[in-house]
């Protein structure tokens, strides 16, 4: 198998993945950025990519929109809305950072593969993919020949989905607040 036969493979993972959201839950999210006073995104490692991207489209739909830890990032408050991505739902640093939005007031809103995971205890919003991610072979002994599942790093379809969902929920959100293109390019960056 080559690597365009791995992309469908891999298409076919994030449709399916995308496909067990609850789509009331990605409904709550919409109100609850629409509501909030500003958004703070945050992730760590390959969640942190996805996650960026959607604070880059929020920002583009005229969101006050900051990522947690640049060094412009002002102090979270009441009615702020932080949003983190964490497929296990109990990374320690996105605990600590939930944890201390929620002492100053603000909401929060998690996107996992975990909803009994220890961020989702002090989420007001929880937006979870269902299923399991298929571990790679250890070995390539182990590998069946042109077994594309055996292949992929673990966890790895879990980011794309979430990118895909979060710029969708970033679609809805312009369709239902009558935005046109225009917006986007008004507030996209042109220091490049």
């Amino acid at each position: 198998m080559d690597a365009v036969l791995y992309a469908q493979s891999a298409c076919d993972e994030i449709k399916s993945l995308i496909a067990t959201v609850n789509q009331e839950d990605t409904g709550n999210l919409e109100k609850m950025i629409n509501r909030a006073g500003r958004i703070f995104i945050a992730g760590a490692g390959r969640s942190l990519l996805s996650m960026k991207f959607f604070a880059m489209r929020l920002m583009h739909t005229n969101h006050q929109t900051y990522l947690v830890g640049e060094v412009c990032t002002p102090s979270i408050h009441e009615g702020d809305l932080l949003i983190i991505g964490s497929g296990s739902g109990s990374t320690k640093g996105m605990m600590a950072i939930a944890q201390k939005a929620k002492s100053m007031g603000a909401n929060v809103a998690l996107i996992t593969m975990n909803r009994s995971g220890s961020i989702a205890g002090l989420s007001d919003c929880i937006v979870e993919f269902k299923g399991s991610l298929p571990e790679g072979a250890e070995t390539a002994e182990e590998r069946p020949d042109d077994a594309y599942i055996h292949v992929r790093p673990s966890g790895n379809v879990f980011e794309p989905a979430m990118l895909i969902l979060l710029d969708s929920i970033v679609c809805s959100l312009m369709v239902k607040g009558h935005m046109g293109m225009k917006i986007v390019r008004y507030n996209h960056a042109n220091l490049e």
